[in-house]
């Protein structure tokens, strides 16, 4: 049994962007992430014909916080975005571990416990591609590591489809792209963002809340990604 609790919150900004120069993202996040599992079981002993069951009882608990920085450079070319950037991420924080055999009348107590800390300094490389339709957007990015104990052999690979969709006062509109989006990708796309990855719909409704075209100059509205 136990509870993993996560927060967080971060910035953007984008720089250059448009058909005829690529868009740069630079983006600042932090997270805090603390939680336990704890667990009960049994080993069973056995010793001269005796066969008796010896209580473990456990916990495993951390509290970590990681600052982050990155900047990707992408560039959108008839309904293709193709992304390079680079990540960085500062960790403070502690992971701590017990485990305890319970004494019986075979068996003596026996106890173990350790600390560790996170990582500090981990360092990616980002590369990727987005697919815009008119309904769906594909997207594959993956993510390598080039600073810390496993650089070049810890990666990670996304692979999925987003629907974008915006909930407003107006309702529910389903985001789609028409005429010349469909070929390339129009100005209100020049705010999109790889770094959103793996849920780049987010992009297609990134300039609503700037009062673009079809939001009536309101600028109000939530966007939601599912």
């Amino acid at each position: 049994s136990g509870q993993s609790n996560s927060m967080g919150f971060g910035l953007r900004k984008h720089l250059f962007g448009g058909p005829d120069r690529p868009l740069l993202g630079l983006g600042a996040n932090f997270n805090h992430v603390y939680g336990r599992f704890s667990l009960n079981s049994k080993s069973t002993v056995e010793t001269t014909g005796l066969t008796l069951d010896t209580p473990i009882k456990g916990e495993l608990g951390w509290n970590v916080s990681s600052f982050g920085l990155n900047a990707v450079v992408s560039q959108a070319y008839k309904g293709w975005t193709p992304f390079v950037g680079l990540g960085y991420n500062y960790a403070v924080g502690s992971v701590r571990v017990r485990l305890e055999s319970l004494a019986t009348t075979l068996t003596d107590n026996i106890m173990g416990e350790s600390s560790e800390h996170p990582e500090q300094n981990q360092g990616r490389v980002i590369l990727g591609v987005e697919m815009t339709r008119p309904w769906l957007h594909f997207f594959a990015n993956g993510e390598v590591q080039l600073i810390g104990t496993h650089a070049r052999d810890a990666w990670v690979v996304h692979v999925g489809a987003a629907l974008p969709f915006e909930i407003s006062w107006r309702g529910i509109t389903f985001k789609r792209n028409k005429g010349e989006d469909v070929a390339f990708r129009s100005e209100a796309d020049d705010d999109a963002d790889p770094t959103d990855l793996p849920r780049p719909a987010k992009k297609a409704g990134a300039r609503k809340t700037q009062g673009s075209a079809g939001d009536n100059g309101s600028g109000k509205g939530l966007i939601f990604v599912q």
